[in-house]
């Protein structure tokens, strides 16, 4: 709290007031409705220093302390976990206006409940050098979207970026971009033309073949690749020790589950892939 004081008076911010002590003591002390917004930041990490997800696990657990946030402030914002479940944590908190799925560099980072009735919207921001990419749908959009089911790979393959993922837009995506997905399930999307400014990584397929050693060999004489796993039974380590090979190379090798049968794709990243 004294380094706080000092960076807010030397960078001239002579708006900030700092309270030391407990912050639900504070809280109780304030008239109702007095606050505009409180920023809920509860600690992720339990008594032996390890990372924790749910709310009841975090300290303080805010599950019990809403009505008093509540009846002191007109709005809620809640950081919490990427890891936590989002239809999980909107049973929790109740009355939710927004959900904000924040992934820099393609890695889902944080998540936001932002407080206040009616449908809920999910906002999926991925920051990355030079820009942003930003998607905003309700709950319902989702639910009613209609995406074909192409079961096999066309010429091009699709990646949505983490955010988009972990903010559950997988039918509205391939809506969006004139898709089709590979399995309702993978979550890899498929079209005969390219898709300029896809918001994820895009590739040109070059094959498809069995997830073998025996199989795979010919495709990477050199013994390197790229492999990702997307609804497959092994993880992308455990399938890359199996394949014998190393991380590396220009090419990647994408194992999926498509109608229930496992199969895997050599492709070439595009050079407009956002990093």
């Amino acid at each position: 709290c004294r380094l706080a004081r000092h960076n807010f008076a030397t960078l001239g911010q002579d708006n900030i007031t700092v309270h030391e002590g407990d912050s639900i003591t504070w809280l109780q002390a304030q008239p109702e409705g007095s606050l505009g917004t409180l920023f809920i930041d509860p600690a992720r990490r339990d008594s032996h220093g390890g990372r924790v997800t749910a709310f009841d696990d975090c300290t303080p657990d805010i599950i019990p302390l809403l009505p008093l946030f509540r009846s002191r402030a007109k709005q809620l914002l809640v950081k919490a976990s990427p890891m936590l479940d989002i239809q999980a944590a909107l049973r929790r908190l109740g009355d939710v206006a927004e959900v904000h799925v924040v992934a820099v560099g393609g890695e889902c980072k944080e998540l936001l409940f932002l407080s206040g009735e009616g449908p809920t919207e999910i906002v999926c921001t991925n920051l990355r050098p030079g820009g942003q990419d930003l998607h905003r749908f309700s709950l319902a959009e989702e639910q009613a979207a209609q995406c074909p089911v192409a079961g096999q790979p066309l010429r091009y393959l699709y990646e949505p970026h983490a955010a988009l993922m972990k903010g559950g837009c997988f039918r509205l995506i391939g809506q969006w971009y004139g898709l089709a997905t590979l399995d309702p399930n993978t979550h890899l999307y498929t079209s005969d033309s390219p898709v300029a400014n896809f918001p994820g990584r895009s590739f040109e397929v070059m094959a498809v073949t069995a997830p073998s050693a025996k199989a795979v060999k010919k495709f990477f004489p050199e013994g390197r690749a790229h492999v990702v796993c997307r609804n497959f039974p092994l993880r992308a380590d455990q399938l890359q020790k199996q394949l014998h090979l190393r991380e590396g190379g220009d090419l990647f090798l994408i194992a999926a589950t498509l109608l229930g049968r496992p199969l895997a794709l050599v492709c070439r990243p595009l050079s407009s892939n956002p990093e």
